[in-house]
């Protein structure tokens, strides 16, 4: 309520006032398929101008948003199964944002839903796709790597698998060199092999990795060919930076707190949540770098929960804020005695 009641974040949010929880409820039992469809296309389209992704290298991962109703499904989430919405994320790779999020993913075609979405938006296939072993199946792989999309996961450690490579030479095995990984790990070695799969057509590539800290080693699969190994193993590290946005929008978007039980519903407040992470993103990318790749939490604290002086005319809008160390930073990034127009 102190938020809702201060005329400081709905200004920043380019509103009047902030809406309220039951609000936002109401609002989501009214917008159609259609309508979010609409306003996420034109979203991604506005937000391309100052937030520009690659649509290169994506990382892809589900998250299920918690719910105790007896309707909800069941679905994977950490180590257990839970009732709850499955939500597909996705993120550039070269951003710290989620840049794509939907509420209505199924988990078996999800994959295709999400790349066919993004080719209609971006006019591109992704050039590579990263996401955990249990995301997609074998036959999905294979329809991406028909449409020339590289593929990065992990490989499922059967016990026939470990055996088969525990039983290759030393001399097998090759040294590389990690760039962004902890200095005990950074020199892990590595087997390559080519392997057939069932519902799989064509080979892939086997990376099996020792000692990067697990007891057993960390075996990925991919149908890139052309990138080193060392490359590889890197790229799939930097994974998990996806699973750092998704806390950031359980933590300070709260994506969790769902404001109703049905899937549409949800996939409101999902989209929201994705447009105030972007619109963080592009307050942080206008910072010095130090600043730059701070989490929105730190970005809230700093400049935007700050106290200040807020006169509102029929033609004008002008905000004086009190002195502070950060201000600065803000100067720097051009935003004194800037001003623009309000729609």
């Amino acid at each position: 309520m102190p938020y809702i009641l201060d005329e400081g974040p709905p200004l920043f949010a380019g509103l009047n006032v902030l809406p309220k929880k039951s609000t936002f409820t109401e609002y989501s039992a009214r917008v159609a398929t259609g309508q979010l469809d609409d306003l996420m296309d034109l979203w991604h389209t506005q937000a391309a101008k100052k937030l520009p992704v690659s649509s290169g290298s994506l990382d892809l991962d589900f998250h299920t948003i918690p719910h105790h109703g007896t309707t909800m499904e069941k679905h994977f989430v950490s180590s257990r199964r839970q009732r709850g919405v499955l939500a597909l994320v996705a993120r550039d790779a070269s951003q710290r944002a989620l840049i794509y999020a939907s509420a209505k993913a199924s988990q078996n075609n999800a994959v295709i839903t999400f790349v066919d979405i993004w080719k209609e938006r971006t006019g591109k296939l992704p050039d590579e796709l990263v996401f955990d072993r249990r995301f997609t199946t074998y036959p999905f792989m294979e329809q991406l790597n028909e449409r020339g999309i590289l593929l990065l996961t992990l490989h499922k450690r059967f016990a026939r698998l470990l055996e088969e490579i525990s039983q290759q030479p030393p001399e097998a095995w090759k040294k590389v060199y990690l760039s962004n990984i902890g200095c005990q790990y950074r020199t892990p070695n590595v087997l390559e092999a080519r392997i057939r799969i069932k519902a799989y057509e064509g080979e892939l590539r086997q990376l099996a990795v020792r000692g990067l800290g697990h007891i057993k080693p960390t075996i990925l699969l991919t149908n890139n060919t052309q990138t080193g190994s060392a490359a590889l193993i890197d790229r799939y590290a930097r994974r998990m930076l996806v699973e750092n946005a998704i806390e950031e929008s359980i933590n300070f978007f709260h994506m969790d707190a769902l404001s109703a039980a049905v899937p549409l519903n949800i996939d409101v407040d999902l989209q929201l949540t994705l447009i105030g992470s972007a619109l963080y993103r592009m307050l942080a990318n206008r910072l010095p770098p130090p600043f730059a790749k701070n989490k929105a939490r730190t970005l809230f604290r700093n400049f935007v929960d700050v106290p200040a002086r807020i006169k509102i005319t029929p033609g004008q809008i002008i905000v004086r804020m009190k002195r502070r160390t950060h201000y600065s930073l803000l100067r720097e990034a051009g935003y004194v005695g800037s001003q623009g127009s309000i729609p």
